[in-house]
């Protein structure tokens, strides 16, 4: 018996269950191709369900050969290696009888019957550890030149925020007449533009003194180069070839950074808005413009989709922009705990689905960001809603002159 014979007495829906029962996780709106293929997200790292949230769900799945691949991280097997995991065994035959259980095959009868498929144990769902706001903690500032001796000795997200931090302050430090325009080219003046930098295309000069102080091999291990096997710009920025506005993810008691997210000031072919320069694996990021000052307040606190959204609301709103409406993992959403919120994604589907929750055609009811804010602890949540005729987005409707016809409830 061959493990092809197995497989193939296993339909495409018990074959996806072994996959989320090792860990794997399955994104909002499953779709499989007529090949068989579907993506669903890695167990192996932190995926998000959207291209737009900058780490989009990776694991390329055959349901119907259970042969698999993360386009993110390169982890590949097949039905053989789910099951080990899920008996957390490096016992092939162990794995292989697992399997046949599934499929109803009996290994050790002269000629082989085949049974009725035990149900798969549904696995349960691990507690929430939400991230807390702590008002007692200590923030510092932090002096990159200080502890650049010091980085050989670092933990990984030490030096990635370290490496990051470098970066962005550099961007500050360049012509930023670019994005000045930019933003003003999109009717916003709000002063936490301020806070954006910006890095030129094929700016070499930029770049000198980062690969000095960090050196290539963090540079690429971080993803912030290409490798040097690369078919495409090799041992270079991976965007630079476009100019772009550096959006900073601040850490919330210091300011390092966590993460960052590259907007070009020219949409690629691609329509792609925003790059992301996040390191999931290592750390989550923080929503752009959400900091010490503004949880300390008592001022409700707008979720936008994106940080042009946020800026769009003007000085007088604060914002957390997520980079896509499933940019924000249930553990960050801890930090609104006690707070008012407003959720203001766009006025389409995808937002008003991710704002309020939606049944599929499978009758699985998927909670939107509300209710999971509501479970996070937030004081209450507000839905920010508009007629569609005066813009989709915030932006739309900043550049419209209709930011009045908001309205909150």
């Amino acid at each position: 018996m061959e493990l092809e014979d197995i497989v193939s007495r296993l339909t495409q829906e018990q074959i996806l269950s072994l996959f989320y029962a090792s860990g794997c996780k399955e994104p909002n709106k499953p779709k499989i191709k007529p090949t068989g293929w579907t993506t669903i997200r890695c167990s192996e790292h932190e995926d998000a369900e959207s291209q737009q949230a900058g780490k989009r769900a990776s694991l390329n799945v055959n349901a119907n050969t259970g042969g698999f691949r993360c386009m993110s991280c390169g982890h590949s097997g097949n039905l053989i290696t789910i099951a080990k995991r899920i008996l957390n065994t490096d016992d092939g035959k162990e794995a292989f009888q697992f399997l046949a259980d599934e499929a109803g095959v009996d290994l050790g009868s002269s000629g082989t019957t085949y049974q009725k498929p035990k149900p798969l144990p549904k696995p349960q769902p691990k507690p929430i550890e939400y991230v807390r706001f702590n008002r007692e903690k200590p923030t510092a500032n932090i002096d990159i030149e200080k502890w650049l001796p010091k980085i050989d000795s670092m933990s990984e997200v030490q030096k990635y925020k370290l490496l990051l931090t470098a970066i962005y302050r550099a961007s500050l430090k360049t012509d930023l007449s670019k994005k000045v325009s930019y933003y003003e080219g999109r009717h916003i003046t709000n002063p936490r533009t301020q806070l954006i930098g910006f890095i030129h295309k094929g700016d070499t000069a930029f770049w000198a003194p980062i690969e000095e102080q960090f050196g290539l091999k963090m540079l690429i291990d971080f993803g912030i180069y290409n490798p040097a096997d690369s078919k495409i710009s090799p041992l270079t920025f991976k965007r630079a070839y476009a100019d772009v506005c550096f959006v900073p993810a601040f850490d919330l008691y210091t300011d390092l950074l966590t993460g960052a997210m590259l907007r070009p000031i020219i949409k690629p072919k691609n329509g792609q808005k925003e790059w992301s320069l996040n390191k999931p694996s290592l750390l989550e990021p923080m929503p752009f413009a959400l900091n010490y000052d503004v949880l300390e307040t008592d001022e409700p606190i707008w979720i936008t989709e994106g940080s042009v959204d946020g800026l769009s609301l003007g000085a007088s709103r604060v914002f957390a922009a997520i980079p896509g409406v499933n940019g924000i993992s249930d553990e960050m959403l801890g930090l609104f705990e006690g707070k008012v919120v407003v959720i203001a994604f766009d006025q389409d589907r995808a937002g008003q689905e991710a704002a309020l929750g939606y049944t599929d055609t499978q009758g699985k009811l998927h909670e939107g960001l509300l209710h999971r804010l509501y479970k996070a602890g937030a004081m209450k949540v507000l839905v920010a809603k508009w007629n569609v005729e005066f813009g989709k987005d915030l932006n739309d409707l900043l550049k419209n002159g209709a930011l009045n016809k908001i309205i909150v409830k």
